[in-house]
């Protein structure tokens, strides 16, 4: 199976010029989602170590760099973080119905910092209850 992905991501790349995400053959966009499946689940590697040296797939690389010629930008997050991105965010729909990732970890977004400032999470749990000891805007 990794050989035709391989060939099949390969091919593609060749011909990537001509590739949107309206008007790309199923194929490869088949590959490309296993490719990023297997990277997803760790089953596959862009580098490893092998017999002591730095290894890198050159294959895997080019489907990882496939997959936005593939995808359109579209709007992400959650007000007041909300952007344009071409990748699904790992934790949507985290928490909806008992649902969740198991063995990821999130980080709470932070504010930039300016000289002096302390760290003023944009996100308040449920609760409304800020962190303690952390100072909040009003």
């Amino acid at each position: 199976m990794t050989l035709d992905l391989q060939t099949a991501i390969d091919g593609a790349w060749e011909n990537r010029a001509f590739l949107t995400p309206t008007d790309a053959p199923s194929e490869t966009r088949e590959a490309v989602e296993h490719t990023l499946d297997a990277l997803d689940s760790g089953r596959l590697r862009v580098a490893e170590k092998i017999d002591g040296e730095w290894i890198t797939h050159q294959w895997i690389k080019k489907a990882v760099l496939l997959s936005f010629r593939l995808q359109e930008n579209t709007l992400m997050g959650q007000s007041p973080q909300v952007y344009w991105d071409k990748v699904p965010l790992k934790f949507d729909g985290f928490g909806e119905n008992g649902g969740g990732c198991r063995g990821q970890a999130a980080v709470l977004p932070v504010q930039r910092l300016g000289v002096g400032d302390c760290a003023r999470p944009h996100w308040r749990g449920q609760s409304g209850i800020a962190l303690q000891g952390v100072p909040q805007r009003a």
